[in-house]
């Protein structure tokens, strides 16, 4: 994928994103300013949006938070999800038994029917559903906001308003979450997202205004984006499983999402890979529970999944088969998600209302940018052992307790290491698998054995 320094619309080496995205009709209906357009009333927007908008877009102030940040459950998402042709009750209730939460629209969902259906199958499979809207993606993608209104295509606040304002109205029902805004935004296209995102926070403030951005090693990218756009999260995309080893930059990138997301007090979210395609390789279940596992020990408190469906062929970038075969069948990594998902559930769950504190690797002298050496402090005095990674979370005041992700360092092979905790900690407690077991209470030190890939919860409490 291309550094943000410069923005084709459709390079083939995007094609696996925002390509893809456009392709399906997310960025090139090119007709809908025309005769075509649906005109929506003020008062067919759904009731939970019934804020007007301001006149004048400027940083935007959400007084709710968006429903999918809103720490009821973790957020589990997917990318490509089923065609329209699959789009039924039976195929939303099989992503749901495979523990997802959300799906983000794509695969052919590009008009407003297509979604309204998919919208109610996820409503009654306990899904949340974020749309892709050709409309409004013309429009984020072939105009801009915020700008000099002596360049061309420049829309005015009132025209950024009513562009939401007719795509909100376009998705009735309980599984509207959201509304896919861009995919990869390069920084010339952060002040119109700046516009969009307010609109939608004034109108639907329980929707989420959802954009992803590039994989990138630059924090000035990340944090332009943040401080311009003023999302209400931040979320990107870096698929570290190559065809000739791992991507040792998807370390940094991880560091530096976080390092702007804590310096916002806002959520970041991730992809994480699970499909074959263009120099990536085939992820095993071991492989896709240590990518979970890794970035929760880093803090995210949402992980989506690149891809659900395997995009069609015809596409390019030698897509093979994800967790759906393009015909529909379940694949092995369909069931790895399934088994990794409660877990994941449980574990995120528990550091949703926290702050991630610290994220360190033990047992490695050199590792990579932007994973820090572990060091000892007043809750961990010491790490034995093979390398694990540990993320260390509290809430905000808390001096008695930590809750640790530990999450095995190798994808490759088990991990056994041995962790001892500061004299004041008086009570530890191990969820070996999270979800499946309830926690015991183990000693100190502390014994840890992690599969490949594997990741665990630890709570300590001290006093």
């Amino acid at each position: 994928m291309e550094t943000p320094a410069s923005d084709p619309l459709l390079s083939h080496a995007q094609l696996s994103r925002r390509g893809v995205i456009t392709l399906a009709g997310a960025g090139v209906a090119l007709g809908a300013l025309g005769d075509d357009a649906v005109a929506v009333p003020a008062d067919a927007v759904p009731a939970d949006a019934a804020q007007a908008a301001p006149s004048s877009l400027g940083a935007s102030e959400a007084a709710v938070v968006p429903r999918l940040l809103n720490g009821a459950r973790y957020p589990i998402g997917m990318w490509w999800p089923p065609h329209p042709f699959a789009t039924n009750d039976e195929r939303y209730a099989e992503m749901a038994e495979a523990g997802f939460t959300f799906a983000i629209g794509g695969n052919y969902l590009n008009d407003q029917w297509i979604t309204r259906w998919a919208l109610a199958a996820a409503e009654r499979a306990g899904l949340d559903f974020v749309p892709v809207d050709p409309d409004l993606g013309t429009l984020t993608h072939s105009f801009d906001a915020g700008v000099p209104d002596d360049r061309p295509f420049v829309l005015s606040d009132e025209e950024v308003v009513e562009g939401v304002r007719q795509a909100l109205g376009r998705y009735p029902g309980q599984a509207f979450a959201g509304i896919n805004l861009y995919d990869e935004p390069s920084p010339p296209k952060f002040a119109t997202l700046a516009k969009y995102v307010a609109a939608v926070q004034a109108l639907a403030p329980e929707a989420l205004p959802y954009i992803n951005l590039f994989p990138s090693n630059d924090i000035a990218y990340v944090r332009g984006f943040v401080e311009t756009v003023r999302p209400p999260f931040v979320s990107f995309d870096r698929y570290p499983l190559l065809l000739g080893g791992d991507d040792q930059g998807w370390w940094d990138n991880l560091q530096i999402v976080r390092t702007v997301g804590l310096e916002a007090g806002i959520p970041y979210w991730v992809f994480i890979q699970s499909i074959k395609y263009a120099n990536h390789r085939m992820p095993t279940a071991a492989e896709l529970s240590w990518q979970i596992g890794i970035a929760l020990a880093y803090g995210y408190k949402g992980i989506q999944y690149f891809t659900y469906w395997t995009p069609d062929p015809a596409r390019g970038e030698a897509f093979e088969p994800a967790l759906i075969t393009v015909d529909g069948k379940r694949t092995d990594l369909w069931h790895a998600a399934k088994k990794i998902n409660p877990m994941l559930q449980a574990a995120g769950t528990r550091i949703l209302p926290l702050t991630s504190h610290a994220v360190s690797v033990t047992g490695v002298d050199a590792p990579p940018a932007g994973l820090p050496v572990f060091e000892a402090d007043e809750w961990i005095v010491d790490a034995t052992g093979a390398p694990v990674v540990i993320g260390a979370f509290a809430a905000a005041g808390d001096a008695s307790s930590r809750t640790l992700i530990i999450a095995n360092y190798s994808h490759a092979g088990e991990a056994r290491a041995t962790l001892t905790f500061g004299q004041d900690v008086t009570r530890v407690e191990f969820e070996e698998s999270p979800g499946q077991r309830p926690p015991r209470v183990v000693g100190n030190p502390a014994d840890i054995r992690l599969p490949a890939g594997g990741f665990t919860v630890v709570t300590l409490t001290r006093g």
